[in-house]
């Protein structure tokens, strides 16, 4: 596998997005969490695709992460009805491992 400068420059700059992300967060702990009913508007300014677009699926990617267990909501309040809230750092996580996954996919078929 070799990996040119550009791949290894967007496998830092992806990093460091999320960890900024937690630090901010980590400081701010009241803005941690996002409702339910905001993560498609909040993913839509703050998930970017390779070229520092906004990608028209990331929502439908972000609800298979959450099917497959990668990004977990938490309720809070008793009831079943209650509000699910997501960690805006853990989808950040989420969503630069899978940016850098398939980078290094990339990089293997060339």
């Amino acid at each position: 596998m070799e990996l040119g400068f550009n791949d290894i420059q967007y496998i830092v700059q992806k990093s460091m997005e999320a960890a900024q992300l937690a630090t901010v967060l980590a400081l701010e702990p009241a803005g941690a969490y996002i409702l339910e009913s905001d993560v498609k508007r909040w993913l839509k300014y703050n998930i970017l695709n390779e070229s520092g677009k906004e990608d028209g699926n990331t929502f439908s990617k972000f609800q298979s992460l959450v099917e497959r267990g990668i990004i977990k909501g938490v309720r809070r309040g008793k009831s079943k009805h209650s509000h699910v809230y997501y960690n805006k750092a853990e989808i950040k996580r989420a969503f630069t491992e899978v940016q850098i996954e398939q980078c290094l996919a990339r990089a293997m078929n060339r």
